[in-house]
């Protein structure tokens, strides 16, 4: 250094105050690049960015992923990866995962941080945890991290949404980021599923989902192909429970749609409906997967779809006084044969006066309920 700096220090105390300027000025480019100390990243400079998860039968290219549920049965693997880890600085964001050009900066820790898959139930209290080193599931394509997710308590279907947090050793969890995709809805036993909106086609034929959704390319919700669809049930009234969000904005469209609460008691003064058959097609209309008429003897209407329990390759479908083949279906996917996204389903529910099944009042509201059930 020029001597003019230290013009009037004496020569003895010129080398320890260089050094200190060295590292005084050393420690500033450090901070300039974005290498962090861990105290800083846990007041929030680290974070977690497009997590998503997908049960084994996505990976598995039984299902495309689904943007808002996915229902799976007990013991169904679920996979993990966080597409970025981004490390803010003055300097900007970098991701530090494995394998980028910023993946350097995690040396500057003095421990690797963990990811923590975790799902806390209404009540806040924490149900299942799952651990993983940060670099396990990194990337856009990484889909190394996989769990299978705790049975429910009670037999209960539970609808899961996943956090992932962040974890340095001996310090408190950065605040976890949700899981951008579906939430996981586990299924142990017979459930009914929360009421869907019936569209009219005319005066005596109603479907779901609506036309304009059958086009959609993408699917808001799919199904393990070990659940089936047990029974079906209409019901007529008004939801009384709030819209749950959806992607489009269009708010008509939402509650055509979708769903109404948890079940039938979110519709106000519900009352069954009885049809005269239901038929299950795909969303062209080639061909009938399935068509059953209604049976007397089941008080709510209800017409049964399942597997005969005294003959695997019957159903309990009916149509005509015969039974029907047993064909697994789920809401929205056949899964007996061909490709899963070529048999997307389209239910219809057919009123018949003549034949004592008369259509509801022009205007009234119609929800069909399914009933899903691990598959026998």
């Amino acid at each position: 250094m020029p001597d003019v700096i230290w013009r009037g220090i004496p020569k003895r105390w010129r080398l320890g105050l260089e050094l200190l300027v060295f590292f005084v000025a050393g420690c500033a480019l450090l901070a300039q690049i974005g290498c962090e100390s861990a105290a800083f990243v846990t007041s929030g400079n680290l974070h977690l960015r497009d997590v998503e998860v997908r049960p084994e039968f996505v990976m598995a290219n039984d299902s495309p992923p689904a943007t808002l549920r996915y229902w799976v049965g007990l013991n169904q693997p679920i996979h993990v990866r966080w597409g970025q880890i981004i490390l803010t600085s003055e300097s900007g964001e970098c991701n530090v995962c494995p394998g980028q050009p910023c993946a350097g900066n995690m040396s500057t820790f003095t421990a690797d941080p963990t990811i923590v898959v975790s799902y806390r139930n209404q009540a806040g209290a924490e149900v299942e945890e799952h651990t993983f080193a940060y670099g396990a599931s990194c990337g856009a394509s990484a889909w190394n991290a996989v769990f299978t997710p705790q049975a429910p308590e009670l037999d209960s279907s539970e609808e899961r949404q996943y956090l992932a947090s962040i974890r340095f050793p001996n310090a408190s969890p950065i605040p976890g980021d949700s899981v951008a995709s579906g939430d996981v809805r586990i299924i142990p036993k017979s459930t009914t599923m929360p009421p869907r909106r019936l569209h009219a086609k005319d005066a005596t034929t109603f479907q779901w989902p609506a036309p304009f959704d059958e086009r959609q390319p993408q699917l808001y919700e799919t199904f393990e192909r070990k659940l089936q669809v047990g029974k079906v049930t209409v019901v007529q009234g008004r939801c009384s429970a709030p819209m749950p969000p959806m992607p489009p904005p269009d708010l008509e469209r939402e509650r055509l749609f979708f769903e109404c609460g948890d079940d039938k008691s979110d519709i106000d003064e519900a009352a069954p409906v009885i049809p005269y058959r239901v038929i299950v097609t795909d969303i062209t209309n080639a061909d009938d997967y399935q068509r059953c008429e209604s049976r007397s003897g089941e008080p709510d209407g209800g017409i049964s779809l399942g597997r005969d329990p005294n003959n695997a390759h019957i159903s309990l479908c009916f149509e005509n006084a015969s039974p029907r083949i047993f064909r697994p279906l789920t809401p929205t996917f056949l899964y007996d044969v061909g490709a899963p996204d070529r048999r997307r389903l389209v239910w219809k529910v057919e009123f018949d006066e003549e034949k004592g099944f008369p259509p509801p009042p022009m205007g009234a509201e119609l929800w069909i309920i399914f009933t899903l059930e691990p598959l026998r």
